[in-house]
């Protein structure tokens, strides 16, 4: 059974005037290979219902995932890859696009690999430079692979960076097929 992947969207996925940055994940979704199973499209996982992955995960009664997610859609990342630690589900590779939340969020054991793709400006790289406000960063437990992108985009359109899109479609493929 091949892992299935998951795609969280932001705040901004349920707010309509600002979604259109967040819908750049469907870019990524129609360049993954044909073999990657998602369930639907990204849409469908909007950060306010990620617990209907959780529901996806037991009814598929999957044992590998994948996880993507795009700002505040990182933070639930964590939270999912939390629950698959607690429940005996590898997590093979985590693409966090931009993560932000008010605190550092830590990367479960579970977890293989992960990808971060930082933005070159806007307020989640402000946060994640600033000596006052702190947040916006994974902590990896020791022995966690990952790798930090720096791209040349604002935060909104990150997603469909062609770095990002790139990057994802070939860690995915390469889990996948």
């Amino acid at each position: 059974m091949r892992p299935r992947v998951y795609i969280i969207h932001g705040l901004g996925g349920i707010l309509p005037f600002i979604s259109r940055g967040t819908r750049k994940l469907d870019e990524i979704i129609d360049a993954l290979p044909p073999e990657a199973e998602t369930r639907e499209r990204s849409l469908d996982f909007i950060q306010s219902r990620w617990k209907e992955i959780i529901d996806d995960i037991i009814e598929q009664d999957a044992k590998e995932i994948i996880l993507i997610g795009h700002s505040l859609g990182c933070e639930r990342v964590i939270r999912v890859a939390d629950w698959c630690r607690v429940n005996g589900v590898r997590v093979l590779y985590i693409a966090a696009i931009d993560p932000t939340a008010g605190y550092t969020m830590k990367v479960p054991e579970n977890v293989r690999f992960v990808d971060e793709f930082w933005a070159s400006s806007g307020w989640p790289h402000m946060a994640r430079n600033s000596r006052w406000i702190k947040g916006g960063k994974y902590e990896y437990p020791h022995g966690t692979k990952h790798r930090i992108f720096e791209v040349d985009s604002a935060h909104i359109p990150l997603p469909g960076h062609q770095t990002v899109v790139d990057r994802v479609v070939l860690q995915v493929g390469n889990l996948v097929i």
